[in-house]
């Protein structure tokens, strides 16, 4: 398998459609999303975990639906459609929710970053070069990603 290289983190949101939300009643809490179909990112075939901060301290959800996908931009796609509600990272839906055409959830609640990653092939030392641009990446996105 791939070796993953952290490059930054970006925050996240939970958005939801405006067509979702006329069907189900917009989550209050953490725990509300219980009751939700949620647009999780499949491994393995097994559901997802979303970690949240309040003024309660930190909570671990286990969340399910009836649909997941393995990349950020199908599932984009499908919370667009109003199959339910995502957890995805700032700089994929920010412009979505200001657009309206996303509605973002649970605002009071911080949630766990997400990691954005380079992948290279296993059993290999790296070139100089790859080094380069991974050393470059990560100076170029330290704190642009956090500012979203």
């Amino acid at each position: 398998s791939n070796i993953r290289h952290q490059l930054a983190t970006s925050p996240r949101r939970v958005v939801a459609a405006r067509s979702y939300l006329d069907e189900s009643r917009a989550p209050e809490t953490p725990g509300d999303l219980r009751e939700h179909e949620c647009l999780v990112h499949q491994v393995d075939g097994r559901g997802d975990t979303w970690s949240f901060r309040g003024e309660e301290g930190t909570s671990r959800v286990p969340v399910s639906g009836r649909i997941g996908a393995t990349n950020s931009e199908a599932t984009l796609e499908l919370v667009r459609a109003g199959f339910g509600i995502a957890r995805l990272a700032s700089w994929l839906v920010d412009e979505q929710i200001e657009r309206g055409c996303l509605v973002q959830l649970l605002l009071e609640h911080e949630l766990d970053s997400a990691p954005v990653v380079a992948l290279t092939p296993p059993g290999r030392r790296l070139s100089h070069r790859v080094e380069a641009l991974l050393t470059h990446l990560r100076q170029g996105l330290s704190g642009q990603l956090q500012s979203f």
